[in-house]
């Protein structure tokens, strides 16, 4: 149990320090999420199952993600079955 959770705060460090905005968009891709346009540098994501919830990730695609972004991400990706 306590080596699980260790396991997890590694790998939500790992995921917290200099993920890119372009690794957090494949995965959204991956997930069958669907670009749609935004201004400037924003992309906004939106899945089939969840019009409700789209995700907006900003930046360029080498620019470091915010970990608001990196949250909001995992949360979508949870709720569709997949995984960061």
């Amino acid at each position: 149990m306590i080596e699980a959770a260790i396991d997890r705060v590694i790998i939500e460090k790992a995921w917290n320090y200099a993920t890119k905005s372009q690794k957090l968009k494949a995965a959204l891709a991956r997930a069958g999420f669907m670009q749609r346009p935004a201004k400037g540098s924003h992309t906004m994501w939106v899945h089939p199952a969840l019009p409700e919830n789209p995700i907006t990730i900003s930046g360029k695609d080498g620019d470091d993600a915010q970990k608001y972004q990196v949250k909001d991400v995992r949360d979508a990706l949870k709720k569709v079955g997949e995984e960061l």
